[in-house]
């Protein structure tokens, strides 16, 4: 299973990367600070994608719904 994780380099995002992550989760993290992103990645599995891009702009929410087929509910 593949999951997508918004806000994903500090706060509830961050500590439910981590959680999935323990359960063995592909991860895909998004989040505007690519920095934070990178810190938070050095925790998680090798195989952990990361975007950096702000999901409340609606060009790239349809960005990640086209390139990753996913439907998002924000």
């Amino acid at each position: 299973m593949k999951v997508l994780v918004t806000g994903a380099s500090s706060g509830i995002g961050e500590q439910m990367a981590y959680y999935l992550n323990q359960k063995g989760v592909d991860l895909i993290l998004v989040a505007r600070d690519v920095n934070k992103l990178e810190k938070v990645k050095h925790s998680l599995s090798p195989s952990t994608q990361l975007v950096s891009m702000d999901v409340l702009m609606h060009v790239h929410v349809w960005i990640l719904e086209t390139a990753l087929h996913l439907v998002l509910v924000l």
